[in-house]
């Protein structure tokens, strides 16, 4: 049951997501935003203190510059929690 939902949810994603923009479309600055889980890990080997990973997230903002038809330029602000622990 839960594969079925699964493949039901992800097709109707897939058939109402829409990658390409029509070809009206006005010229004009657009906004996003991202977000996500990071896991950062320090792998040493020595003799002495005990380095583990942590879990932590990055998120920001996007800023799309339409330059031409066919060129874009993306700029991007973007926070990320990164390094390890030691003991």
């Amino acid at each position: 049951m839960k594969r079925i939902l699964s493949i039901i949810l992800l097709a109707s994603a897939c058939y109402s997501a829409n990658a390409q923009e029509t070809a009206t479309s006005e010229k004009k600055v657009r906004f996003g935003i991202k977000a996500g889980v990071n896991s950062s890990s320090l792998n040493w080997n020595i003799q002495g203190p005990q380095i583990s990973s942590i879990h932590s997230f990055y998120a920001g903002g996007i800023i799309v510059f339409p330059v031409s038809k066919h060129f874009n330029i993306q700029s991007e602000l973007i926070y990320s929690g990164e390094g390890a622990k030691a003991s």
